[in-house]
C-alpha cells in the first residue's frame, strides 16, 4: 500500500498479503517477510530516485540540490514500511548555479531574477538579494519556491509506486523460489 503524505511517500505491505503468499507458494513465512522487506526498501529507493529526477527536470536545476532534500526512513523488518521524506522549503538562488550579474538583474543557471543583485556580505559569503522598495535597505534574500511543483511531482510518482512495489515484490518472491529450487537440486 502506498500513501502520499504531506512531504513524502509511505510504502507499506499488509500482513494479509504475506499469509496468502505463504499458503499458495509453499514458502516459509520468514522467506516471504524477507522478500517483502527487500521489496519495500527497493521501492523506497526507486521513489527517491524518481522524485529527484522528475523534480529537477521540472524546476530545471541539478539533481544534487534535490537529492540533498530527500531522506529514506526504513523501519525495522517487522513493520514492512518505509517513508521517503522531501524537504519543501525554498532554495536560495545562489545554490542554483553560477551567479552572474547582468544589466537587468541576476542570472543563475537557467533562472533569471530581474531587479536582483549579487552581494558579498561581511562574512564573505555571496548571495542574491533584492530590495523591498526604492530605499537602500531593507533587502531580501532571493529564493526559489518549489512547493507547488514538488507536490505535483510527488503525487505523480506516488501514483506509479503501487505498481512498482508489486513488480519488485514479484521479483523478490521469484528470487526466493529460485534459491529454494537450487538448494533442492
Amino acid at each position: 500500500m502506498v500513501t502520499p503524505i504531506m512531504m513524502g511517500v509511505e510504502v507499506r505491505l499488509d500482513e494479509q498479503m504475506f499469509d496468502q503468499l505463504t499458503s499458495t507458494l509453499g514458502l516459509t513465512k520468514r522467506k516471504v517477510e524477507v522478500a517483502g522487506f527487500r521489496s519495500v526498501r527497493k521501492t523506497a529507493r526507486w521513489v527517491k530516485t524518481h522524485l529527484a529526477r522528475e523534480l529537477s527536470k521540472e524546476l530545471q536545476i541539478v539533481q544534487k540540490i534535490i537529492r540533498q532534500r530527500l531522506r529514506v526512513y526504513v523501519k525495522d523488518k517487522k513493520a514492512m514500511q518505509a517513508k521517503v521524506w522531501m524537504g519543501m522549503y525554498k532554495i536560495k538562488a545562489s545554490r542554483l548555479g553560477r551567479v552572474r550579474q547582468t544589466r537587468t538583474g541576476v542570472s543563475v543557471g537557467r533562472h533569471r531574477f530581474p531587479g536582483a543583485f549579487q552581494a558579498t556580505m561581511k562574512t564573505y559569503h555571496t548571495d542574491v538579494y533584492e530590495r523591498r522598495d526604492d530605499a537602500r535597505l531593507p533587502i531580501d534574500l532571493v529564493e526559489l519556491d518549489i512547493s507547488e511543483k514538488a507536490m505535483k511531482v510527488l503525487n505523480a510518482v506516488s501514483e506509479r509506486t503501487e505498481a512498482r512495489l508489486m513488480k519488485i515484490m514479484q521479483q523478490e518472491i521469484n528470487y526466493e523460489i529460485q534459491k529454494l529450487k537450487n538448494r533442492v537440486n
